[in-house]
């Protein structure tokens, strides 16, 4: 027998065992370490079309089943050339469809800093507004996850409400992850213009600034189709409500 086959043939069974253990990783000639995730990133507007910095394995693609509550509810950069109105995670409004991609960095503090320079976060903590959910497996909760004791998962999840940070975690063990992160930017519309309607502060705003309303159609522009509202629609169509 040719000596390139025998090889083939051993490197052929290195790799099915590896894989039949559960230890994918040494496929690639490394021992997974206990910190090693697989990791879902989830977005919900621009960062599916321009991902930037953030560090995927593939393209974004839609989260079947998954639909979370997300809605145009944040001022961001208020007062800087670069300011928009941005879709966030808003616990007052209804479940809207999301996508993910498979992070290709493998510790989870990592992970949530990678996504916290593609969002532009700044500061001391830039992890602080990257949400998480992730599998303890058979550990404790750490002392700031504040979401826990559903299916042996634990997280920090802001302001998602609980019943949909569960359904994280359902499509998450689904889809074969054992954490979960998404940006989850504080809700700061509404508190702007005296806890006025959603929609309502939204048109208030956007027609006192012309600098805030072409950037935040450029913005909405840039999102897929699916995850387009029909207030971005209209946003877009040269409406601000």
């Amino acid at each position: 027998m040719r000596k390139d086959t025998i090889a083939k043939r051993a490197s052929y069974y290195v790799c099915s065992m590896a894989l039949i253990m559960g230890c994918s990783s040494l496929v690639h000639g490394a021992a997974r370490s206990p910190y090693d995730r697989n990791i879902a990133v989830l977005a919900y507007g621009s960062v599916v079309n321009d991902p930037r910095e953030l560090q995927t394995e593939s393209d974004f693609q839609l989260a079947q089943g998954l639909h979370l509550p997300t809605r145009l509810s944040r001022h961001s950069s208020k007062g800087k050339p670069t300011e928009k109105l941005s879709v966030t995670i808003d616990p007052n409004t209804s479940g809207g469809r999301v996508y993910y991609a498979t992070s290709s960095i493998s510790r989870l503090p990592q992970a949530r800093e990678n996504l916290a320079h593609r969002e532009g976060a700044t500061g001391r903590d830039i992890k602080a507004n990257m949400a998480y959910v992730r599998d303890l497996r058979g550990k404790g909760l750490d002392d700031n996850e504040t979401f826990g004791a559903y299916k042996g998962w634990a997280g920090v999840t802001k302001q998602m409400p609980a019943a949909s940070a569960q359904k994280i975690v359902d499509w998450a063990i689904a889809n074969g992850y054992d954490a979960v992160i998404w940006a989850s930017l504080p809700v700061n519309i509404e508190t702007q213009l005296g806890g006025t309607g959603a929609q309502e502060a939204v048109g208030a705003l956007l027609e006192g600034n012309q600098q805030l309303l072409r950037n935040t159609r450029a913005y909405l522009s840039g999102f897929p189709e699916d995850l387009k509202s029909a207030q971005m629609k209209r946003i877009i169509g040269g409406g601000t409500r």
